[in-house]
């Protein structure tokens, strides 16, 4: 992007904590703060010395009172103000000790990152927000002609309560039926508040109004240092996963048996995962990975399961990754 005017870039690192439910530690920032009143995860700049771990550490301690024991890098994003431009170093903290509170004055609350009961969020939070807020099953449209009407007909249901995400995956489709398939999509499960992604066209996501794409690794368009646009990349292989990282991808759509993929992540950022036979209700893995199941629409509604999938979401059993 380029701008008039250079705008200079802040480091900060910041720390995600997330209790046994599955909810996200939020501070409110103060009146003598840029942005006072606005929500965030606990963080701040990076001082001179420090890496981004120590920052994220020591602001977590600072702001809210919690001493970090195991601290693992899980993204960095990149956001574009009025004024500044500022690069969030995010670590899931997955251990800790001692009780949160606002120890600045501030007000803190633990919120569920799919409906966050606070507002407003600070908007260089947003993108971390949708991530860890995605629900533990994604399902493509691959119904063909005769199976997509009735496979569309559950996409509302499916869609409340943020149960399933929808991918638009029709790779045989032209580009202007592909499009207006996502319209509707988008436009099924508006009021339900979904979220719908689009594969392989990310032009298509956009101007439907899709919460992102999905696309191989090698073919994920650049971050936007704005809006909160998900990018999913499309794994068939260790090297795939590799790639997925190097890119920064914010969750893998893995086609391949859980009980085989599952070591590529290792050593991995833990982003969520969702693989060809993983499961409905949601499980996190070792190292504080969301793993999920990607299926299609079809699949589900030849199976009879919609009334139930998802519905043990805040499980959180735990897996070798």
């Amino acid at each position: 992007m380029v701008t008039r005017w250079p705008r200079p870039l802040i480091e900060a690192g910041v720390a995600i904590v997330r209790d046994r439910s599955g909810r996200v530690l939020l501070a409110e920032r103060q009146p003598f703060q840029l942005s006072p009143g606005f929500w965030e995860l606990p963080g701040g700049k990076i001082e001179q010395g420090e890496t981004p771990s120590e920052a994220a550490a020591r602001e977590l301690r600072e702001e809210v009172g919690l001493e970090a024991l195991a601290l693992v890098p899980f993204a960095v994003h990149e956001h574009l103000f009025a004024t500044r431009r500022i690069r969030l170093h995010l670590f899931l903290v997955q251990a800790w000790r001692g009780t949160a509170q606002g120890r600045e004055g501030q007000r803190i609350a633990w919120v569920d990152p799919r409906t966050p009961e606070v507002s407003p969020i600070l908007p260089s939070n947003l993108r971390v927000l949708a991530v860890l807020g995605l629900p533990p099953v994604i399902l493509g449209t691959r119904a063909g002609p005769r199976a997509m009407d009735a496979a569309l007909a559950l996409a509302p249901a499916l869609a409340a309560g943020r149960r399933a995400a929808l991918l638009v995956d029709e790779p045989h489709l032209a580009p202007a039926p592909r499009r207006m398939l996502a319209h509707r999509l988008v436009g099924l499960v508006r009021q339900a508040e979904g979220i719908v992604l689009v594969r392989g066209d990310v032009q298509a996501a956009i101007q439907a109004g899709a919460a992102g794409m999905a696309d191989a690794p090698d073919r994920l368009p650049v971050p936007t240092a704005r809006a909160p646009f998900l990018r999913f990349a499309t794994c068939a292989s260790a090297a795939d996963v590799a790639a997925a990282a190097a890119v920064g991808a914010d969750a893998l759509l893995i086609d391949a048996p859980a009980d085989r993929a599952l070591p590529w992540l290792v050593g991995m950022p833990p982003c969520p995962a969702f693989f060809r036979d993983g499961p409905t209700a949601g499980m996190e893995g070792a190292d504080g990975r969301r793993i999920g199941a990607w299926q299609t629409l079809a699949e589900v509604a030849s199976q009879g399961t919609a009334s139930t999938l998802g519905h043990a979401s805040g499980q959180r059993r735990q897996a070798a990754a």
